[in-house]
């Protein structure tokens, strides 16, 4: 990718905007179901893009003698925020949210901040000015998708990285594969919702 930047800030407006349009499934009947699915399904793959180009565009942000103390204030706070934000999630649907369309109009609430939120993180990152890089490697392609099948197919000399990527699906794939049985445990044994 050539500009990280212009990348980053449009996954992220694309995660943002995905979100609203979820949040009217609702209003679609027996239908919204699966469009909420889908939608969802479809919102990972920009924040899938996301998080990948997050990381590059933060090293080049920072020089490699400075990134410790940034990485880890973004990392501690990657971690907080989530747990607040499903504590207070959570005790507004337990116990403000007395009926389903109100726990509906709850989530729908929910998605319109994560909307809102989107602008300001793409406002944020857009003010960010990186250093010219000084050994940046710059490819002669100017198609994404060739860089991108062109590095799918250097997989093949790098094993080690092959294993890694393999070992990280199993885990994230056996990590998801839990939630149903935690939502399930929170909703029948623990009366949540």
């Amino acid at each position: 990718v050539k500009d990280k930047k212009k990348f980053l800030c449009t996954a992220i407006t694309v995660c943002g905007i995905i979100l609203p349009i979820v949040a009217m499934s609702p209003f679609l009947g027996d239908r919204g179901y699966w469009f909420f699915i889908i939608g969802i399904s479809l919102w990972n793959i920009p924040y899938i893009c996301y998080t990948v180009s997050w990381q590059s565009y933060f090293s080049d942000l920072y020089p490699a003698n400075k990134r410790a103390m940034p990485y880890a204030m973004r990392q501690m706070m990657t971690n907080a925020v989530p747990v607040v934000t499903i504590m207070g999630g959570s005790l507004i649907l337990s116990y403000l949210c007395k009926t389903q369309p109100q726990k509906i109009l709850a989530y729908q609430i929910f998605y319109m901040i994560a909307f809102a939120a989107s602008i300001f993180q793409r406002i944020a990152i857009s003010r960010t000015q990186c250093p010219p890089r000084e050994h940046a490697q710059r490819s002669n392609s100017s198609a994404p998708l060739k860089e991108f099948i062109s590095a799918i197919r250097d997989l093949k000399k790098h094993p080690q990285f092959c294993i890694f990527l393999v070992l990280l699906f199993v885990f994230y794939f056996s990590w998801q594969c839990a939630w149903p049985m935690f939502f399930l445990y929170l909703i029948r044994e623990v009366g949540f919702n």
